[in-house]
């Protein structure tokens, strides 16, 4: 069983703090802050009222015993630089600390920590991701590249075999698993048939699972609300595809006009469709 070593419960250090009981691990907890402690401490193994940025209570810690230790502290980032410093020198073995800014992280790195985590920020991108994409419901990002969405399965894709669309191959993607409300199918076939209202994991470049997204939306609208206009597929010299719509005469209707301007993205739910020197705004 893990140790961990958890030095600052403020709602980030609760959180944190709670999610690791329910897995089993063995926290221990300190804070400055008597009533905190008090409030707490029947729920962990140990918990100490302390000043960590005082080296003698951190050395009756022993540090060097603990698997991780993590600095959760927000608002004073002058205590956890120097108590993530302390830390390293002591013996820690893993020391995760948590910043506001990338300048905190940079400064963290350079005194001791060995990860540094932007809770603010990584809520911030998750939600900015959820909010610009109806069809995105969540994700995990592994890197600067790849990641791990779990999405809508494209309305073009209701009723298909898996087989017949082969997302690995047109996208480059993996399809992890399909969920259908709570329940998880634990094993996909080249021969199973998606539905509509359906969920799936997929785990790819992040590129290009949106680009999942955009192209069926496109598929879609062209099929739907586009009456009148010729609909091209070309490669846009990326592996994906693109679409040129020849514009004949178009229905006027909600947010459909036709502008002058080069074919560009408008977020993940309305998009141009280029042609020539036309596009066509949904």
């Amino acid at each position: 069983m893990k140790s961990i070593l958890l030095i600052g419960m403020g709602k980030f250090g609760q959180a944190l703090g709670q999610n690791l009981l329910d897995m089993g691990v063995e926290v221990m907890i300190v804070d400055k802050n008597e009533d905190i402690i008090n409030q707490l401490a029947s729920k962990y193994t140990d918990a100490l009222i302390a000043n960590c940025m005082n080296e003698d209570n951190l050395k009756r810690l022993d540090i060097p015993s603990f698997d991780a230790c993590v600095v959760a502290i927000g608002e004073d980032f002058q205590s956890s630089l120097e108590i993530t410093s302390l830390l390293k020198d002591l013996g820690a073995k893993w020391v995760v600390s948590k910043a506001a800014t990338e300048i905190q992280r940079k400064f963290l790195l350079k005194n001791g920590a060995d990860e540094v985590v932007y809770p603010n920020r990584d809520l911030a991108e998750k939600l900015a991701v959820k909010l610009n994409s109806k069809k995105v419901f969540d994700f995990i990002e592994l890197n600067d590249e790849y990641a791990i969405f779990e999405i809508a399965v494209p309305m073009p894709w209701s009723g298909k075999k898996l087989i017949d669309l082969n997302p690995r191959k047109k996208y480059g993607l993996n399809l992890l698993t399909v969920k259908k409300g709570e329940e998880v199918v634990p094993s996909l076939d080249a021969n199973y048939v998606f539905q509509k209202g359906e969920h799936m994991l997929v785990f790819g470049k992040t590129e290009d699972i949106l680009a999942i997204e955009v192209e069926s939306y496109f598929l879609f609208v062209a099929q739907i609300e586009l009456h009148g206009c010729g609909v091209d597929f070309y490669n846009s010299g990326n592996g994906r595809n693109g679409i040129s719509v020849t514009l004949r005469h178009c229905l006027q209707r909600g947010t459909l006009r036709e502008e002058q301007g080069t074919c560009q993205s408008n977020g993940f739910d309305g998009y141009f469709f280029h042609s020539h020197s036309h596009k066509l705004i949904l």
